[in-house]
């Protein structure tokens, strides 16, 4: 899931703030972006099979700001036990 995430991220003209990977249980990863780009960035995730919850699903589709600004978005991604990817040896 993490590297469908990653390049939903880069093929929606954002890029990587930060990322926390809490064991094989959560991450979380932190993007900017133009505002133009939010309802393509949560197409692009919706893509990748993530579910998102009805409040992130309201805010991405009734986005409205200056298509100029620049937004930071934060995901919060629980991983079901057999989601986990295994860890790089």
């Amino acid at each position: 899931m993490t590297s469908r995430i990653a390049e939903a991220i880069s093929h929606s003209g954002a890029w990587l703030v930060g990322f926390s990977m809490f064991s094989n249980i959560s991450a979380t990863v932190r993007v900017g972006l133009p505002a133009r780009h939010v309802d393509l960035f949560g197409r692009r995730l919706h893509a990748t099979g993530l579910v998102l919850d009805d409040d992130s699903r309201q805010a991405i589709t009734g986005w409205k700001a200056n298509p100029d600004d620049e937004v930071l978005a934060t995901l919060r991604i629980a991983f079901l036990a057999d989601e986990a990817e295994p860890e790089a040896a």
